[in-house]
């Protein structure tokens, strides 16, 4: 009975290293996808070298998008001045109004980018920073055709963000991690987004 116990003790601590090695390898490649993440969304030139005064920071114009050259620096500029929710409602306007076909994967995924990394920036926990990704790409509205969505650019960003290396996945345990909290089982924090409305950043 005792070697029963005793071998039983050592399969589950044997399997339980094994988790948490697991759990270690995960948290590495986590480490660098974030790495990755943030330095697509951030690495630009000076922003301000390509933005006249009159323009108005909350709607860049199509052909700022489409040079990817300086699309991530004004995107940044703008959440800056005009924060997420003006930055997506800009952004969108202009693509819709452009058609989808002139704007290039790059620049696409980096706004994708840069939306995740200014919603990362701004939330303290799992949920909140989730609620911000899903209310904002949710309340893309066309307000010149009575408040309809904008599907393709909204499910362009949706799928690109929760594709399974997108931070909408992984960030959860990165929030965790870097804000000293206790890290959650991934079951724990499976939100569902759909649930989120559109149009309140402080709802988690």
């Amino acid at each position: 009975m005792y070697l029963i116990s005793y071998y039983g003790e050592t399969s589950k601590r044997s399997r339980m290293n094994f988790e948490e090695a697991e759990k270690e390898s995960r948290r590495l490649l986590i480490a660098q996808e974030m790495s990755k993440r943030r330095k697509c969304a951030t690495t630009s030139t000076n922003a301000s070298q390509n933005i006249t005064a009159d323009q108005d920071l909350s709607r860049p114009t199509v052909e700022d998008l489409i040079d990817s050259g300086n699309s991530v620096s004004l995107i940044n500029s703008q959440t800056r001045r005009a924060g997420l929710k003006a930055l997506v409602k800009g952004i969108t306007s202009n693509l819709i109004s452009a058609g989808k076909e002139e704007i290039n994967e790059e620049v696409r995924i980096k706004i994708a980018a840069a939306i995740e990394y200014k919603a990362f920036n701004t939330s303290r926990t799992p949920g909140n920073y989730q609620g911000k990704v899903s209310q904002k790409l949710g309340g893309m509205k066309n307000s010149a055709s009575k408040n309809e969505l904008y599907p393709d650019i909204r499910d362009f960003l949706n799928d690109e963000i929760r594709k399974d290396d997108s931070l909408i996945n992984i960030v959860p345990e990165i929030i965790a991690v870097e804000h000293g909290e206790k890290k959650l089982e991934a079951e724990e924090e499976n939100v569902n987004l759909k649930n989120y409305p559109s149009g309140n950043d402080d709802k988690p």
